[in-house]
């Protein structure tokens, strides 16, 4: 097509977009203008057909209204989403050196770069055009004016081809002085006999042009792929400990005149773990002269003081690096000293000390001004501490509850059953800092529990004593499953109880695949915690899903050193981490709930092997808890790779469920 792609969102500026199509196919004509819905045919592919316009045509205009960074109707921005038309469209566009052009409408700003994801971040460096409905046959004259310098300037120089002067069929033989050598009349055997000794002529010069020595002959070369990291050093705001702050943008450009392979894109460094790497779109890309590619490095200081890594991006067998550094910070409150007195100041009398003859030999100094005095200089700051309480034997809740209203922050660690533990069931056993120690205010006190086991003769209660909220038998649950990924096949997922006491509930799941049924059976206690569901066919990883009708959910619980399911033996070493986030409120297809987030991070150590490095290195858990539905209403697994890549996300929802 050669031409010009209009890329918009429908219900941001559609207006605008089919007046511009119009004015557009009016001076380029239609075959060169290609707007979705006005240039598919019926029954032809709408993504083949966008794929096809774009990657023939030579400008991508971009139109911004008002609501182009918008959110969909879930809260999430549509730009965010990696499957966006518009996305896709002006992404494609940046990376295949298509000149894009953003044209503004509505009194519309350009956006930000924080505001853009990083493989759309080279927008912001394009010079935007603005319509004006008001103002419209000026604005978009100008706009075509833009668009004709742009097809103008790609289009190849025209060679120009001889010209030839009319002929006569007589012409008389010019004789005059200084008019040169007569010219033949055409036809003529004279004419006959100069045009062969002109050809003749022609040839020896030619010849001597091309065997004569000092002929060299110079064959441009395009200049080798040159590349350009900016910036080449990122410092961050002084950020608290184990605190994230924002991110910052590195943009990756190829200077030169062939293509640009970018290599690895890797975090050194004493202080690596500090920082993270996000939506790198550079490693192991390509990329074209004049094409960006944009990643974004996070800081979240693990300790206090100057936390500093490199970052190193490898590309055309050289290397650039990038300094990072940042401060992490510990929040401190201290205490002023008492203000002094009200009232007017007393005055100081000023002294002076008697005179006193220096001694012998002794140096001569010079007596201090009499009329200076100052009182003794205040005392620093005072830290004001707090006396940790006693939380031994203590309810979790009542425990949680005293060391907020003491100004600390509580930490909850569970430990695993045990029969001889002293104290009621879900009790604090240890603390740390003891009780009686003095810390900062803020200071976070971690509480164990430990759930107190059952005597070995202890009989299960009957169903019927189960608390309310508890499962019971013949509770059923249904659960969609869908990938990020359009090849992996959507499923239903059916548990249903079958067992029930006050330590376990026994479950068996179900679903249909490839014309037949499968199901599979698993237990949960009160100390379950990641559980895997494999089998012929399915696999997936839970988070104890009855965790919260067992009484083991509060808003602060966290997790250490959990025992982490291996997905594959060649990658092992991992271990996980957890926290409960609070409550939230959440829909799904079964409805609206509220419900109790959960968090759980797996992670591996990094390897050098290329293997390992392309395979998952993080994963994050996202669990919902709804006591109505007494089990998890939603459950989202999402897989990173060691540059911060998402490789794979699952998402597990509740269709419907029938609970007594």
């Amino acid at each position: 097509m050669n031409g010009i792609f209009i890329s918009y969102r429908r219900d941001d500026a559609p207006g605008y977009a089919g007046r511009l199509y119009d004015r557009l196919v009016a001076h380029f004509s239609a075959d060169r203008v290609f707007m979705d819905v006005q240039g598919i045919e019926p029954g032809v592919d709408f993504v083949d057909a966008i794929e096809h316009a774009l990657g023939s045509c030579e400008i991508l205009i971009v139109l911004i209204g008002k609501d182009w960074l918008a959110a969909d109707g879930t809260g999430r921005r549509r730009l965010d989403d990696p499957t966006d038309f518009v996305r896709l469209e002006t992404a494609t566009a940046l990376n295949r050196g298509i000149r894009v052009v953003p044209v503004l409408v509505e009194g519309a700003a350009m956006p930000r770069a924080e505001q853009l994801p990083a493989d759309l971040l080279p927008l912001v460096r394009r010079q935007a055009v603005e319509l004006s409905h008001k103002q419209w046959d000026a604005t978009s004259a100008e706009l075509i004016r833009t668009l004709e310098k742009i097809l103008d300037r790609d289009k190849p120089k025209g060679v120009a081809g001889p010209v030839t002067s009319p002929t006569s069929e007589s012409h008389p033989i010019e004789s005059s002085i200084g008019a040169g050598p007569p010219r033949p009349v055409a036809g003529s055997r004279a004419a006959l006999y100069w045009g062969s000794g002109a050809l003749l002529l022609l040839i020896v010069v030619v010849a001597l042009y091309v065997t004569h020595p000092w002929r060299r002959e110079v064959t441009p070369r395009p200049s080798p792929a040159v590349f350009s990291v900016t910036p080449d050093r990122v410092e961050f705001a002084d950020q608290k400990v184990h605190v994230a702050g924002p991110s910052s943008v590195i943009t990756l450009t190829n200077r030169g005149e062939a293509k640009l392979h970018v290599g690895s894109v890797r975090l050194e460094g004493p202080a690596a773990a500090d920082f993270t790497l996000s939506e790198n779109q550079c490693t192991n890309g390509e990329l074209a002269p004049g094409v960006s590619c944009a990643m974004k490095v996070s800081f979240t200081p693990q300790a206090a003081g100057a936390r500093t890594a490199t970052l190193i991006i490898a590309a055309a067998n050289a290397a650039a690096n990038v300094a990072i550094q940042g401060r992490g910070s510990e929040s401190t409150v201290a205490e002023l000293p008492p203000p002094h007195k009200t009232g007017p100041p007393t005055a100081v009398a000023p002294t002076t000390p008697p005179e006193r003859k220096p001694e012998a030999g002794a140096a001569q100094t010079k007596p201090a001004h009499p009329a200076i005095t100052a009182e003794a200089p205040l005392k620093p700051p005072v830290e004001r501490l707090i006396a940790v309480p006693n939380e031994i034997g203590k309810s979790r809740g009542d425990a949680t509850a005293d060391l907020q209203k003491a100004g600390l922050e509580a930490r909850v660690v569970e430990g695993k059953a045990d029969s001889k533990a002293s104290g009621p069931a879900d009790s604090v056993v240890t603390q740390s800092p003891k009780a009686g120690e003095q810390v900062k205010p803020g200071e976070r006190v971690t509480l164990e529990i430990v759930p107190a086991a059952p005597a070995v003769a202890a009989v299960a209660p009957a169903v019927a004593t189960a608390p309310t909220g508890f499962p019971r038998v013949g509770d059923r649950w249904e659960y969609n499953f869908r990938s990020m990924w359009k090849n992996v096949e959507p499923r239903t997922f059916v548990h249903q109880v079958t067992a029930v006491s006050d330590r376990e509930v026994r479950e068996t799941m179900s679903f249909v695949a490839n014309g037949g049924k499968t199901s599979d059976s698993k237990a949960f206690a009160p100390e379950s915690r990641l559980v895997e569901w494999r089998g012929q066919g399915y696999y997936f990883v839970e988070f104890n899903p009855f965790l919260q009708a067992f009484g083991a959910l509060q808003p602060g619980t966290t997790w250490k050193a959990l025992v982490t399911p291996i997905e594959d033996p060649f990658f092992s070493n991992w271990y996980s981490q957890g926290r409960v986030i609070g409550w939230e409120s959440v829909s799904v297809p079964a409805g609206s709930f509220k419900a109790l987030r959960v968090e759980v991070d797996s992670t591996r150590n990094a390897s050098a092997n290329s293997a390992a490095q392309a395979a998952p290195a993080h994963i994050r858990y996202v669990i919902w808890y709804s006591p109505d539905a007494k089990r998890t209403i939603k459950h989202v697994r999402t897989a990173f790779r060691t540059d911060g890549t998402r490789v794979a996300e699952d998402t597990y929802e509740l269709v419907k469920y029938a609970v007594q």
